[in-house]
């Protein structure tokens, strides 16, 4: 199994730890429109910072996604 060690100076390194912190800021999902607003806002700075990387990308749509559906499953449980 080929295996890479993430180092602080690495690309891939950075992206993963801004998704953590996009992630941790917004973990819990508001009904109010400026949370969402602020999310998209974020995520679009952060996937612009990373100049379009995959691997960037695919991290900013599943926050997106999952965000969306904590937020629904919130509102079914009341």
């Amino acid at each position: 199994m080929a295996e890479m060690k993430f180092t602080k100076d690495t690309t891939e390194c950075r992206i993963v730890n801004d998704f953590l912190m996009i992630l941790q800021k917004y973990y819990l999902p508001e009904k109010d429109d400026s949370y969402w607003e602020s999310l998209s806002s974020d995520l679009n700075g952060y996937f612009k910072k990373y100049d379009g990387n995959k691997l960037a990308r695919r991290l900013a749509n599943f926050t997106i996604n999952y965000l969306e559906e904590k937020y629904k499953e919130g509102l079914k449980n009341g």
